[in-house]
């Protein structure tokens, strides 16, 4: 048995990331900044220079259904994946970090993986549709199959997402068709904003 056989793997694991920084050039090294009153870099040494910082940018994860019939959140990043549902032409959703080969991981408001050919940025004016309801339970909301604190759950919605409404509130229970499909507490519900 070689000695050498034990750092094999080692090697390789480290290798790849190492080469990958240097030809990338990214910076092995920190600025020792430390904060002024109001939170800002000083400009004192060891700093960087001003015209060297790059503010990081806030990217829009806000994104609207472009396809007439509505498009439908899988399970995973393929065509071949289980439906999960489908969002209507126009809706917004909520999406996370693209993935390389054009699906898009979405949080709202059903979670799960869409195409994003068929999504468009969000228009900034466009106001919240007026069955949209956003969730104000601390604990999040449960979904139940009939409007009765007795009746079976469907399951849940955290606190602060938004569900669809499909009919307006009878008896303190509303009837919601996204995420789930079901009845909720009317006292737990808000428009959205």
């Amino acid at each position: 048995m070689r000695q050498d056989s034990v750092w094999q793997p080692i090697l390789a694991a480290t290798t790849v990331p190492l080469v990958t920084a240097i030809a990338l050039g990214i910076p092995a090294f920190a600025a020792n900044q430390t904060p002024n009153q109001k939170g800002q870099p000083s400009s004192g040494s060891g700093s960087i220079p001003q015209e060297d910082i790059h503010v990081a940018q806030v990217t829009d994860t806000c994104r609207q259904v472009a396809v007439e019939g509505g498009l439908i959140v899988r399970e995973d990043p393929t065509v071949y994946s289980e439906a999960l549902g489908t969002v209507a032409y126009g809706r917004n959703v909520t999406v996370e970090t693209p993935q390389s080969d054009g699906w898009v991981a979405v949080s709202a408001p059903i979670p799960g993986y869409m195409y994003s050919a068929y999504l468009s940025p969000c228009d900034p004016q466009a106001l919240a549709p007026e069955n949209c309801r956003e969730v104000t339970a601390t604990g999040g909301l449960f979904v139940r199959e009939e409007p009765s604190p007795n009746a079976g759950v469907v399951g849940a919605v955290a606190n602060g997402r938004n569900v669809t409404i499909s009919a307006p509130a009878a008896n303190g229970w509303v009837p919601i068709q996204v995420p789930l499909a079901g009845y909720v507490a009317a006292d737990y519900l808000t428009l959205c904003s």
